[in-house]
């Protein structure tokens, strides 16, 4: 049986990692750290990686309770040594909201585009770092296993 990518998560990660991403969990993140919302969106257009198709995202701003959403932490690798170092950055105070099932459905749109169109280059992008292909061939084997949309109720019936 096909099953969106959230349903699908609780196969593939473990709790500790999705749960914070579950509605109850955002409200409750939503209503302890952020004071209130702007009223215009800020659109932007992402692309992860040069062959994926771009997502149009509708960004808010929005005033923080506390500063700890003000900055974010990356961690940069050294091309010479390979040694990652931790750098803290400012963060704008832009967040997304989800207002009607229709923006739920344009997301899954889009992971559906990726994983029917764009699969391979997208998993080579998430793990161009690695120093072996096993998470790329992994994802891959895993996505085989899977059948899509189309094919679920000739396969699950």
């Amino acid at each position: 049986m096909h099953r969106s990518v959230p349903d699908g998560s609780v196969d593939l990660a473990l709790g500790s990692m999705t749960a914070i991403h579950e509605t109850e969990a955002l409200r409750h993140f939503v209503i302890q750290n952020i004071g209130a919302w702007s009223g215009e969106a800020i659109v932007v257009h992402l692309r992860c990686g040069l062959v994926l198709p771009k997502i149009r995202l509708e960004l808010y701003e929005f005033s923080p309770k506390t500063q700890e959403l003000v900055w974010h932490v990356q961690y940069m690798t050294n091309i010479r040594t390979g040694e990652q170092k931790r750098v803290i950055k400012a963060s704008p105070p832009l967040g997304m909201t989800l207002r009607e099932k229709h923006d739920l459905d344009f997301y899954e749109n889009y992971v559906d585009q990726i994983l029917d169109k764009h699969f391979t280059h997208f998993a080579q992008v998430c793990y161009a770092e690695e120093v072996n292909d096993f998470q790329v061939r992994l994802l891959q084997m895993m996505r085989e296993l899977m059948p899509s949309k189309r094919q679920a109720p000739k396969v699950c019936h």
